[in-house]
């Protein structure tokens, strides 16, 4: 670390204080894959998080890395871990496969509790204004559960209802509540009869 001429420390980074967060891909697919299949796993990250998992040495490993990169955010103000974060969460709302990952699932609802509980309500509100990916990534999750309810365990899918309600009080949001919201019907195709 040098001093300036007034006192001030010029920080530096090396290589060996950097966070090594496991790198999370905007390519969702296998190597190998043709084009529609590229096209079904560019919206399901199902693979893609069986994939991280593994990568990560497993599920409390991944989880780990959610609560890690959210806590240096949070306490750090580190927008890296911020968009990390932010890139975990989408993986995990974007999953449609949530019956292979139910074991995942039931502990990341408990994380991600706790993790919108602490934060602090005017920065969430602030976020959420300027970049709506928390909200979008939450109601793709919700939707995705409701479309595998009756794969999924039954508590699973109270524990994921009894957490949107939660979201929905404390950040005064509608939420998915059976898949479907009033913006669907007025983005959705159009039929006119002739």
């Amino acid at each position: 670390m040098k001093i300036i001429d007034h006192g001030l420390p010029i920080l530096s980074q090396t290589p060996e204080s950097r966070i090594q967060y496991t790198a999370v891909s905007r390519q969702w697919w296998p190597e190998n894959c043709t084009a529609s299949e590229r096209s079904l796993h560019a919206q399901d990250s199902s693979w893609f998080l069986g994939h991280l998992v593994a990568k990560c040495g497993g599920v409390e490993e991944l989880l780990a890395e959610l609560q890690y990169s959210y806590i240096v955010f949070v306490i750090g103000q580190h927008m890296g871990s911020f968009d990390h974060w932010k890139q975990l969460l989408r993986v995990f709302s974007y999953c449609t496969d949530i019956k292979t990952h139910t074991a995942l699932y039931q502990k990341f609802f408990i994380t991600l509790y706790f993790q919108i509980q602490t934060m602090p309500e005017d920065f969430m509100v602030d976020i959420v204004s300027s970049n709506n990916v928390v909200l979008e990534c939450l109601n793709q999750l919700f939707r995705n559960v409701f479309d595998a309810k009756a794969e999924i365990p039954e508590a699973l899918f109270t524990r994921s209802s009894k957490f949107r309600k939660y979201c929905e009080t404390k950040f005064n949001w509608k939420l998915y509540e059976d898949g479907e919201s009033e913006e669907d019907d007025e983005d959705g195709p159009t039929i006119v009869q002739l």
